[in-house]
């Protein structure tokens, strides 16, 4: 299977916040086949009893910010995608094209 790196953003209205992920997902999956696989995960994940305790401790509700932190792997790659936060603290930019061969070997 091959997989293509997507930036997935979540807003949060309480203080205005952005939430920056990197997703691994299928290179076929469109943006709702990637929505429907989170909601599809989700729903798979609070079936388990981790899920339903995950659950109880949120007085019933999950949000998107819920499914990307607290999926567990193993069902993710089940409805074909990865997840890894950022930390958006820190960006470095660089030049592409910076030639990083040592000087010994020109």
């Amino acid at each position: 299977m091959k997989y293509k790196h997507i930036t997935f953003v979540t807003e949060d209205y309480g203080p205005t916040e952005s939430h920056i992920y990197t997703m691994e997902v299928l290179d076929t999956m469109t943006e709702p086949d990637v929505l429907k696989a989170i909601k599809d995960a989700s729903s798979e994940f609070l079936h388990t009893k981790e899920g339903r305790k995950y659950l109880k401790s949120t007085n019933g509700c999950f949000n998107y910010g819920d499914a990307l932190t607290e999926i567990p792997d193993w069902i993710t790659k089940k409805h074909g995608f990865i997840v890894h936060e950022m930390n958006e603290q820190e960006t470095i930019t660089v030049d592409h094209n910076t030639d990083l061969v040592p000087y010994d070997l020109l």
